[in-house]
């Protein structure tokens, strides 16, 4: 059951990502490297799902390079895309040059913390952040208030949250910690976050094409 909670993550977090890029007409330049970002950390997130399929976790090597994925994906890929979240969400424009600038700091804030042998709680406390940032992004004030809409937000929330804070190795409701749980409840957070936020992306206005 493991493995195949790993074959749906990446599968999901490709999917997802390719969410992202399914509009009517181009995305204007903005919104592509906003898409770009959260694609990014979907594929760190399907890196990390792939990766334990091909390789023994037992040698030392395998095991050093699976812990560094393991943290690319906790620690860079899910602040990364919940920091565009917020961004898109507060109508923030930022260069690829500023998102490359906070990825090293998000990379070096960890680093800084695993050294000072505290990473347990930057763990907890980036999960908290996240989770509230993706609920700030997908409840308030939202666009369409349809209820089908708010089903897929809060089902998106409830999976997020379920997934960083009960299912995750280092959650804070350690008696819930389920690799299985974890992957299938992210899983379904992604497709329903990239889905509310392809909704979000702008496309540039459809030129009309002169007759001959």
């Amino acid at each position: 059951m493991q493995t195949l909670s790993y074959v749906v993550l990446s599968l999901a977090s490709l999917f997802a990502a390719i969410l992202l890029y399914r509009q009517p007409y181009k995305l204007t330049q903005q919104s592509k490297i906003n898409a770009s970002l959260i694609g990014l950390s979907c594929m760190f997130i399907c890196s990390s799902a792939v990766l334990p399929l091909f390789i023994n976790p037992e040698g030392e090597q395998s095991s050093t390079l699976l812990l560094m994925l393991e943290n690319l994906h906790q620690f860079l890929a899910l602040p990364l895309l919940c920091s565009v979240l917020l961004s898109i969400k507060l109508d923030r424009a930022f260069t690829k040059g500023t998102w490359g600038r906070w990825c090293l700091a998000l990379i070096a804030s960890f680093e800084l913390c695993r050294r000072a042998e505290i990473g347990d709680y930057y763990s907890h406390g980036i999960a908290i952040i996240c989770l509230a940032i993706v609920a700030f992004g997908l409840l308030y004030k939202p666009v369409d208030t349809t209820a089908k809409t708010y089903l897929i937000r809060i089902l998106a929330l409830i999976c997020f949250g379920s997934a960083n804070l009960m299912f995750n190795n280092n959650a804070l409701i350690d008696l819930y910690s389920n690799t299985v749980g974890y992957n299938l409840s992210l899983s379904i957070a992604l497709i329903l976050i990239c889905l509310v936020v392809n909704r979000w992306l702008e496309t540039e206005p459809r030129t009309s094409q002169p007759i001959p």
